[in-house]
């Protein structure tokens, strides 16, 4: 028959391997994390191998003269084609077409460089 003293002794030695289980799958969520973070994305454009373009989401309001074209113009990194963005732009933002309208929202991605490490 077991004891009370030896239950417990089985319930922390149960504890101490969930809490290594856990430690171990956070360090593995973590590095991984960092891992990603680091990787950017390199700019085809770029001479320069300190430099990676970064993504990064945003939201504007659509004004009078605005149009996919020209916010693709913008904002692309030159790693796709406009006709590639402007699909892109119209996926997220759950549009049928390109037609867009002053004072609407829209979702969209830039880049900015960054030095890499």
């Amino acid at each position: 028959m077991r004891t009370a003293k030896h239950k417990r002794s089985n319930n922390k030695i149960k504890m101490i391997f969930m809490v290594a289980i856990m430690a171990s799958v956070m360090a593995v969520i973590i590095s991984s994390n960092l891992f990603i973070a680091k990787a950017g994305v390199k700019d085809p454009n770029s001479n320069n191998d300190n430099f990676i373009s970064k993504k990064y989401y945003s939201t504007m309001t659509i004004k009078n003269d605005d149009t996919l074209w020209a916010i693709s113009e913008r904002y692309r990194d030159g790693s796709e084609s406009n006709e590639q963005y402007i699909n892109n732009i119209m996926e997220m933002n759950d549009m049928k077409d390109d037609t867009i309208y002053t004072g609407m929202h829209l979702t969209y991605y830039y880049y900015t460089q960054v030095e890499s490490i």
